[in-house]
C-alpha cells in the first residue's frame, strides 16, 4: 500500500516535469555580462520574440523606440517585429569570434564576427544588467 502511494506520487511528478519541459521555451536569458547579453539578444532574434527582445533594451533605446513609434505612427511592437525579421536573415550561427571593449564602467561594446565581417552592439549597465543600447551597427572590416 505504501509502495503504491509512493509510486503514484513519483509517476505524477514525472508527468508534471515532462509537461513543464514541453511548454517552456529553450531561450537563453542572461544579462550578467555583455557577452551573455549578446547571446540573449541573438536568442530573442532567433525565436522572433519582440516582447522578450524589448526587455533586453536599455532605457535610452526604449525611449528612442517610442519616439520612432510616434514619428511613424507604427506601434513599438511592430517596429521591433520588423527589426527582428530583418535580423533573422543574418545567420547568427556563423558567429565565429567575439571581443568586448570597455568604454567605461557602465558602457561596453561587443564586437562579433559573422560571415567574415565585424559588427558591434553596445551595452549599457542598468540595475546590474547589461542592456542593448541602440540596434547594432556594421563595422569596417578589422
Amino acid at each position: 500500500m505504501y509502495l503504491q502511494s509512493y509510486l503514484r506520487i513519483v509517476i505524477i511528478l514525472v508527468i508534471l516535469m515532462l509537461a513543464a519541459c514541453g511548454k517552456s521555451k529553450t531561450h537563453f536569458h542572461d544579462l550578467s555580462t555583455p557577452s551573455n547579453a549578446l547571446k540573449t539578444v541573438f536568442s530573442a532574434i532567433q525565436e522572433d520574440d519582440p516582447e522578450r527582445f524589448r526587455k533586453i533594451l536599455s532605457a535610452q533605446t526604449l525611449h528612442m523606440l517610442e519616439t520612432e513609434s510616434q514619428r511613424t505612427g507604427k506601434s513599438s511592437k511592430s517596429i521591433l517585429q520588423e527589426y527582428l525579421s530583418r535580423r533573422q536573415d543574418e545567420d547568427i550561427s556563423e558567429i565565429s569570434e567575439t571581443k568586448e571593449e570597455r568604454i567605461d564602467d557602465s558602457l561596453m561594446e561587443v564586437h562579433y564576427r559573422s560571415n567574415s565581417s565585424w559588427k558591434k552592439i553596445r551595452f549599457l549597465k542598468e540595475n546590474n544588467e547589461w542592456k542593448m543600447d541602440g540596434f547594432g551597427q556594421p563595422m569596417k572590416p578589422a
